[in-house]
């Protein structure tokens, strides 16, 4: 019933209004709300706030809020929103409440709008920061963009990959791109970018429901060496590996053969084997393959 009455509302007022359920799902929106935010109401409706809102606390904030974290009526609140054209605004709402439970429904009118400076979150030290559809229809679809120009809105709606590195398939390595990620996973990784893969970069990933944030920090081939001479001490140290068994280690993740090995360190190539036995033993994994793995990820 309530349902009927917010709709019938809804058309009343002059002002953009929109209609969420308790989980902060939109039901209905108004004609002025297409105006200002430049969506049709196809696009709004069905949809949860965070799925159109830019990302951050505020957002977070937000759907607490919608989803009921706070009862009463007249609630003044203010809601995170990104434009057809990408642009950030603040709405300024005053929200109330119909029905009880799982009938309840609320009834949000702008009164106000405000353009909201975006930047790149403070808690993260990147050079690129943007999002993704995570869902199989339109997975790697840019959804949102901390864009430095105006121009560099016009990734929105591409796929990160090709709009961003001119690459026919998903840069190598990129965690955003696992198949068993779920909601809640934070993974990162050294990702290769470009045409032939000639860049590098320390990918951090988020994931939630529908989408996947992406920041990324650029780096140079000497800095991956570094990095994965690092991961290497670590590895060692962990596994509780030898002064030999770490020289040893070193050459494997090089891709040094057993011949290769015994050379530089002075050993027969049946001892090195021995040594890589021991390794991948110490370490929890049974090939080459898995042990590059664990150094990369």
């Amino acid at each position: 019933m309530w349902n009927a009455v917010a709709e019938y509302l809804l058309e009343r007022f002059e002002e953009p209004t929109l209609i969420f359920d308790p989980k902060g799902r939109a039901l209905a929106a108004n004609a002025a709300l297409e105006r200002l935010l430049g969506w049709s109401r196809q696009d709004i409706l069905g949809r949860f706030w965070t799925d159109v809102s830019p990302p951050g606390k505020e957002a977070e904030l937000a759907m607490a809020y919608l989803q009921g974290s706070i009862q009463g009526l007249g609630r003044r609140i203010e809601l995170p929103v990104r434009t057809a054209s990408g642009e950030s605004l603040i709405l300024i709402i005053n929200q109330t409440y119909l029905g009880t439970g799982d009938d309840q429904v609320s009834v949000a009118r702008v009164i106000a709008a405000r353009q909201q400076q975006t930047a790149a979150p403070s808690r993260v030290e990147c050079d690129e920061y943007y999002e993704i559809s995570s869902t199989p229809a339109s997975r790697g679809e840019v959804t949102y963009l901390w864009a430095a120009t105006e121009s560099d809105t016009n990734h929105i709606g591409k796929i990160c990959f090709q709009t961003f590195y001119s690459r026919t398939e998903p840069c190598v390595g990129c965690p955003a791109f696992y198949d068993n990620a779920r909601s809640g996973d934070v993974r990162s990784g050294v990702v290769r970018f470009g045409e032939q893969g000639e860049s590098f970069g320390m990918v951090n990933t988020e994931f939630t429901e529908q989408r996947t944030r992406v920041s990324l920090r650029r780096i140079s081939r000497e800095d991956v060496s570094a990095l994965v001479r690092a991961r290497v001490d670590l590895l060692a140290e962990e596994g509780g590996l030898s002064g030999r068994e770490h020289s040893v280690l070193e050459l494997l993740i090089a891709g040094k053969s057993a011949e290769d090995i015994g050379s530089a360190l002075g050993i027969s190539p049946r001892t090195a084997k021995f040594h890589q036995t021991n390794i991948l033993q110490k370490l929890g994994v049974e090939s080459r393959l898995e042990l590059f793995r664990l150094v990369v990820e």
